[in-house]
């Protein structure tokens, strides 16, 4: 993982331009052709493996200047070659590489969470290999594939996380954790933490449920996804958060991990036309 250098890092840093399209199969823009393989795949020179025709253009010889540091965005912006739009298609920015005390990766989920919040000019690009049937899949470059050129300086090619521009109506936004909400409090034990959540009536006081037909009586903490075990973790709701690291809290840390994407967004409006009896809590 990389992120633009602001410490002044010296050591593990280098020049990435990353890709919001690389490895999609459906890539946002129209100057990138998508392959038919729906497998995010973005490492190999044969169009066909990968995902779409992005990385086999950018290692190709035809477009080698895409490569060099000095002519990377003259050469992407290029109505000619790849037509690609600064900040919505690509970033490019002198980067320097996470340790692995900056971040948390969970493999059974697969999704990576900083430990520090970002600042909005600043750009976050990943690498990554997964395995598939003993098939191993990559989508961007580790410094490894590409080692620095001093006499002719290059970049690496990363896929895109966060941009210096957040736009919800751009792919990148659906890759953006929406459902990490800070505790303030670090090292949590769980025989000490209590978690509820309520609703702020406009008619006066609180309440643990949302007065709605199908929803009234039943507690947000259930309807929210964060009570669906017991405390033998039987899926039996007790009404008590389910305190599981990695998955529903990071204790280090002090983040709650909703299981949807937008608990109190699209996730929860879906809930008020689903017969309670049928809600998957």
């Amino acid at each position: 993982m990389w992120v633009t250098n602001k410490t002044g890092a010296t050591v593990d840093v280098r020049d990435i331009v990353a890709f919001q399209d690389m490895g999609e199969a459906k890539p946002y823009s129209p100057a990138i052709q998508g392959s038919g393989n729906t497998l995010p795949y973005a490492n190999n020179l044969n169009p066909v493996l990968n995902s779409n025709d992005l990385y086999t253009r950018l290692a190709s010889k035809t477009y080698s200047k895409a490569r060099y540091l000095d002519f990377s965005i003259q050469e992407l912006t290029d109505p000619t070659k790849f037509n690609l739009v600064p900040v919505q298609d690509f970033e490019k920015t002198y980067a320097r590489k996470l340790t692995s005390a900056e971040f948390v990766f969970d493999p059974r989920i697969g999704y990576v969470m900083l430990n520090q919040q970002l600042n909005p000019d600043e750009v976050l690009g990943v690498a990554y290999q997964y395995t598939v049937n003993g098939q191993v899949y990559q989508v961007g470059e580790f410094a490894t594939d590409v080692p620095p050129n001093v006499d002719t300086p290059n970049v690496l090619f990363l896929k895109m996380l966060k941009s210096t521009s957040t736009r919800t109506n751009l792919p990148i936004w659906d890759l953006m954790m929406k459902n990490v909400y800070s505790l303030g409090a670090y090292q949590i034990n769980p025989e000490d933490f209590f978690l509820d959540i309520y609703y702020l009536d406009p008619g006066g006081g609180e309440k643990r449920y949302i007065p709605a037909d199908n929803l009234n009586g039943i507690p947000l903490i259930r309807v929210l996804g964060l009570d669906r075990l017991n405390n033998n973790l039987d899926p039996q709701p007790d009404g008590v958060f389910d305190f599981i690291p990695g998955i529903t809290i990071n204790p280090a840390n002090g983040k709650v991990i909703f299981p949807v994407l937008e608990p109190f967004g699209k996730d929860l409006s879906k809930q008020f036309s689903t017969p309670a009896a049928s809600q998957p809590y």
